[in-house]
């Protein structure tokens, strides 16, 4: 088959045209609960039945054989047309290109906002603190108000379980802020960094901080400091999990007094990991078997290393050194790829199921990120801090729905992406199924009664130099310029020293 017939086959999909009842959407349905946002299945099946007979009519081995985009959109759209639609109109699922219910079906700001000029005027307007009250010394003086707001917000309505995560996450910018940080090993890498507290099973934040570069460190260090703030709130017999950044003993004594645990990775050239784990480390990773372990207790102080393709080091004050589990892992043996059971120490299983809440909050915020590029850097902050509240939202909805169920008419299952349209249709008061908007916004004309002719208008204009009006009437001196009234037709002077344009016209028309 030749790439004429081929375009001919896509050209005739491209022209089916569906009648409206077969993708007319039900009142009482919710989005995506039933077929009936999209094309219906019988009809879909028939288009692609036809496809594939034309196909088998030209004379090809096997219809199978060809890769050509078979769904059909409704409505005159063919499949070529969606995928390329998804290059500049990007959506959350494919499925959703085909979706008829509102904030689908059509441009909707257009609809709310109107013109692009206006949303760019709206952007420009945004304003979270009076500039007049802002503290100069402060690095967050312009979203100050909403960054508290936000915080206490989140500690006031959930109280995280027993597990709680503790990691950096960043915020994408590349303006000139004099706090913003460089990466290299994060996904982004430019931007804020932004000290988070996520519930472990839930991945709600519980307590965030954002890195300014000037935060207290007192006498333990800055990661002390910002973990033992984030946890100021956390209820007592909670065990918290971080990385090799924030783990040392001393973190582990603190969070002690209040009745709190640490379990983490910790890295060997920290004050108290044993001399005798740190020696000979790398030849405990060279030549010991997989599964491998070795533990140091120091009192409450359990540090542990795990051989799996590398060495891990572990430090926990709840765990026993003895205790372990078996995990499955791929190795070579011989030449071929095998599995065989390891030993797993459990202070590495309970870490490896509660240490992505903050990744887990990451992703959620990724798949429907608000976040555009701005020239003004603290509009990066304020956006994210928009991302926050919605998918806390989402995840404190889904845990509500958990513990009451039947309570609400809405399917378990709600996806991230139906929870921000129904959000959405909420905050702008638009219904479900409401009709895509008909037309573009258009200026109101301005009122006959409240129009000033435009010969009463004291238009400034140029033209050759010549005496001022105002300065010979008043002090009688002779100073050229080359500004004008066009309604006056006389020559007045328009500078920062001389305003004798406004002169002029205050005492002839008063």
């Amino acid at each position: 088959m030749d790439a004429d017939e081929a375009l001919r086959l896509i050209q005739d999909a491209d022209q089916a045209d569906l009648p409206v009842e077969d993708i007319a959407c039900s009142s009482g349905d919710e989005v995506g609960d039933s077929d009936n946002d999209f094309i219906s299945s019988d009809e879909e099946d028939r288009l692609n039945d036809d496809l594939f007979s034309d196909l088998e009519q030209i004379g090809s081995d096997s219809a199978d054989d060809i890769a050509i985009p078979v769904p059909v959109a409704a409505r005159g759209r063919g499949a070529g047309r969606g995928r390329g639609q998804a290059g500049f109109h990007p959506l959350p699922a494919t499925r959703d290109y085909w979706r008829v219910t509102s904030l689908y079906n059509g441009n909707y700001a257009r609809c709310m906002i109107r013109t692009y000029r206006r949303y760019l005027a709206l952007m420009c307007f945004i304003k979270i603190v009076d500039f007049r009250a802002e503290d100069i010394n402060d690095r967050l003086r312009k979203v100050r108000y909403l960054h508290d707001h936000l915080q206490a917000a989140c500690k006031r309505l959930f109280i995280p379980g027993k597990c709680v995560s503790v990691d950096e996450r960043m915020v994408k910018c590349k303006g000139r802020a004099p706090f913003t940080q460089y990466m290299p090993k994060k996904p982004v890498k430019w931007g804020f960094k932004v000290f988070a507290a996520c519930d472990a099973q839930s991945s709600i934040v519980v307590n965030f901080e954002v890195y300014t570069g000037q935060q207290p460190g007192g006498e333990n260090g800055l990661t002390h400091a910002v973990v033992m703030r984030l946890v100021s709130d956390v209820r007592a017999g909670s065990v918290i999990y971080t990385d090799n950044f924030y783990t040392s003993e001393t973190l582990a004594t603190s969070l002690r007094t209040k009745q709190i645990s640490l379990v983490g990775t910790v890295r060997a050239n920290r004050t108290g990991f044993p001399a005798v784990l740190r020696t000979d480390m790398k030849q405990f990773e060279k030549h010991a078997e997989r599964g491998a372990t070795r533990y140091v207790r120091n009192g409450d102080h359990l540090y542990q290393q795990w051989k799996d393709k590398r060495c891990v080091s572990m430090y926990s004050n709840i765990h026993q050194g003895h205790e372990h589990d078996t995990v499955t892992r791929n190795v070579k043996i011989d030449g071929a790829h095998q599995q065989m059971e390891v030993q797993r120490p459990m202070c590495i299983r309970d870490y490896n199921s509660s240490m992505g809440g903050v990744d887990t909050f990451d992703q959620l915020i990724e798949t429907h990120r608000v976040l555009r590029k701005t020239k003004k850097y603290w509009k990066s902050l304020f956006l994210d801090m928009v991302d926050v509240c919605a998918v806390n939202a989402y995840r404190l909805f889904h845990l509500w729905q958990s513990q009451h169920p039947g309570v609400i008419s809405r399917r378990c299952n709600l996806q991230h992406s139906d929870f921000r349209c129904n959000l959405i249709r909420q905050l702008s008061s638009i219904d479900e199924h409401a009709p895509p908007p008909k037309r573009s916004y258009r200026p109101v004309p301005v009122p006959q009664d409240v129009q000033v002719p435009v010969a009463q208008l004291h238009i400034p204009g140029v033209r050759k130099r010549k005496n001022c009006r105002n300065c010979t009437e008043v002090g009688n001196k002779q100073h050229q310029c080359v500004t004008y009234c066009t309604t006056c037709d006389v020559h007045l002077h328009i500078t920062s020293d001389h305003d004798c344009y406004a002169a002029y016209h205050a005492r002839h028309f008063p």
